[in-house]
């Protein structure tokens, strides 16, 4: 009987698959902007748009009748082919920079200088591992620290300083095992130790990014019950879009009652 995943908090040893699963949970949208964007309705028209053009230009429909006989019918798939390869490198190229950039500053923000040291600054705070058979296959970071998020901030971390609004910067589970909902249980044990941690102040809400383009992620965070923010107190954006066909991300966050009065 194969035994259940388990959560445990961060040690030492867990470091170096930590940045490998961060580096997956930030590029891995990457690769789902892509395909949508392959198969969007406007990037078909336009590629069926140019690639007959050149067939008509270059006579290249299919026939029967020429020297190849039944392979004639295949003369268009030069055309085809001609267009498809450029697009699917614009598209690649056009949305490669910004998830870089994405990633960069998650592996060099303050919570990635020392993640023992930054996520024990306060007790609301939590980086948990998603365990199967000894090996990590997820994590969520929920910070709750007062520290600003940004690698100069790293050397004045305190001890103590906890925040009203925590912050969840890293959560990601491998592929494989989303479609078990084991996501929902990382996310639930997180936010519920949150909540329960006795540090002074006490979190007042916990806040994550929605992107449309990690939808078990947004599955999970709306099935615990996280909804756009009310009132919006960041200098950050509070919404933004990524990519060509402009794909949505927004904060979204629940409150400690919201989470005591689902909890009934």
């Amino acid at each position: 009987m194969s035994s259940p995943p388990v959560i445990r908090s961060l040690v030492q040893d867990d470091l170096k698959m930590v940045k490998y699963l961060i580096g997956l949970s930030e590029m891995g949208p990457l690769a789902v902007a892509n395909n949508n964007a392959y198969f969007h309705p406007l990037t078909i028209a336009v590629w069926v748009a140019l690639s007959s053009a050149m067939v008509q230009f270059m006579d290249l429909w299919p026939t029967t009748d020429g020297p190849l006989g039944i392979w004639g019918v295949l003369t268009p798939l030069p055309a085809l082919a001609a267009f498809a390869v450029p697009i699917m490198f614009y598209f690649d190229w056009f949305h490669r920079p910004p998830f870089e950039e994405a990633l960069h500053k998650a592996i060099t923000a303050a919570d990635m200088q020392d993640p023992l040291k930054h996520y024990a600054l306060s007790s609301a705070s939590g980086f948990y591992i998603l365990e199967h058979k000894t090996m990590p296959i997820g994590l969520i970071a929920l910070d709750a620290s007062s520290i600003p998020h940004s690698p100069r901030a790293a050397s004045k971390t305190k001890a103590g300083a906890t925040a009203e609004t925590a912050i969840i910067r890293h959560f990601f589970v491998e592929e494989q095992y989303r479609v078990a909902g084991v996501q929902s249980d990382l996310l639930e044990y997180a936010v519920s130790r949150a909540f329960a941690a006795n540090s002074s102040p006490r979190p007042q809400r916990v806040r994550a990014i929605n992107s449309s383009l990690e939808s078990y992620k947004a599955v999970a965070l709306r099935a615990a019950k996280f909804h756009p923010v009310s009132k919006w107190d960041s200098n950050e954006p509070q919404e933004w879009k990524v990519g060509v066909y402009g794909w949505r991300n927004h904060w979204i966050e629940i409150t400690r009652e919201e989470w005591n009065a689902k909890k009934k």
